[in-house]
Formats: C-alpha cells, sequence, structure tokens
C-alpha cells in the first residue's frame, strides 16, 4: 500500500460535502449509533460504528443499492473484532496517560500528546474491521502502517475532525447528535483516499424479515 500524507482540508469538506449530501440517513443513522452505543455502556458501540461506518463509506462511494437507515445494524458480523478494538484502544489510552502523567514537570504534556498519537495511529482500526473485515490485530497493524511516516499530520486531522465532530458537547452534549456524523463521514472520505473505495456489501435482509 502507497502511503499517503494526509489532506487535512480536503478530507474534512468532503466529510462536510457527504453529510449536507445525505444528511437525513447519516443524522438519524447517527442518533442510533451513538444512542444505542450509550445505553449499552459501549458494549455495542464496536459493531453499531461499524455498521454506521459501512452506510457512510457506501454513499461515499455512491453505491447501488444505496444504504438505508437500517443497515447502520450491518457491523454485527464483525462484533468480536470491533468490541476487542473498542476495549483494547480505551485500555491502552488510559494505562498509558495515567503512566505517563506521574513524570515529573512534563507528564501532563506526555499525557497528551500520548492520547493524540494513539487516536491517529489507531483512526482506520473501525474502518478496516468493518470494510474488510480484519482481526483487530491485523486492523490495528494495517492502520499504524498508513498513518506512521506522516503521523504529525494525521494527528492534525484526527484532531480538527474530532473538534467538528463532537463540538455539539458544548451544546449541553445535545447537539453531539448533529455534529458526529461530520466526524464519521471526515474518517471515511480519508479512509477512501488512504485504501481505495472498495466496500464490504450492506447484508441482505433475512428471508421473512424484511
Amino acid at each position: 500500500m502507497e502511503k499517503k500524507d494526509a489532506d487535512i482540508v480536503g478530507w474534512v469538506k468532503g466529510g462536510a460535502s457527504l453529510y449536507t449530501s445525505n444528511f437525513v440517513t447519516l443524522f438519524v443513522g447517527g442518533i442510533l449509533t451513538a444512542l444505542i452505543g450509550a445505553v449499552t455502556f459501549g458494549i455495542l458501540a464496536g459493531p453499531m460504528f461499524a455498521g454506521y461506518f459501512r452506510v457512510v463509506l457506501r454513499l461515499a462511494n455512491k453505491s447501488e443499492p444505496r444504504p438505508g437507515i437500517g443497515d447502520v445494524f450491518s457491523g454485527f458480523d464483525v462484533f468480536l473484532h470491533s468490541l476487542l478494538f473498542i476495549i483494547g484502544s480505551m485500555i491502552v489510552n488510559i494505562v498509558g496517560s495515567t503512566v505517563l502523567d506521574w513524570v515529573p514537570l512534563i507528564g501532563g504534556l506526555l499525557s497528551i500528546a500520548f492520547s493524540l498519537a494513539l487516536s491517529a495511529l489507531l483512526l482506520f482500526g473501525i474502518p478496516l474491521i468493518a470494510d474488510k473485515k480484519l482481526d483487530v490485530i491485523a486492523a490495528v497493524q494495517t492502520s499504524i502502517d498508513a498513518v506512521k511516516e506522516s503521523l504529525p499530520q494525521y494527528i492534525g486531522f484526527a484532531v480538527v475532525a474530532s473538534l467538528l465532530g463532537f463540538s455539539g458537547v458544548l451544546l449541553l452534549g445535545v447537539g453531539v447528535v448533529l455534529t458526529l456524523p461530520m466526524y464519521v463521514a471526515s474518517i471515511a472520505v480519508a479512509y477512501r483516499d488512504v485504501f481505495g473505495s472498495s466496500t464490504t456489501p450492506v447484508a441482505e435482509p433475512v428471508a421473512g424479515t424484511a
């Protein structure tokens, strides 16, 4: 895979365009994803975000058939690896930040730098699990390989996308359901630019349930 520098402005603008062009699907799908992830205390956050990412990526690729809101539930075929990724990344972040926090004088800065670098290195973890159905180890390694040579740029992109995507927290937390899709859409545009446009087809409905 050819290494690619982060196109911060292009990816964010592409994410904004993708979101506004598919507002209803991404807004309602984002609400379902965030709500189910929250009420299950994060247990279903992995597969829900995997399914949501598939929807966003297929919309970005203008895939047919066009994905619908219900396709956010398509990520349960990667339930285990998406869950392990969420749990594993949280543990590494908490442990690493806590240890670095103990360093005299600069511990706080080191802790922040570690969290930012980790978020950039693992940027494509869930997308790779969702799209290419990689196991958690392969997804982590592939994401790191894609990002590491241009890490400062990817940190910048991760920070900008996160600020835009989670700015809704400022509106008493409620606005995050409006801005979260912007974050995922920007990641999808970046993912497509780095890894190509192939997507995992959304699963067909089970007979008798459609």
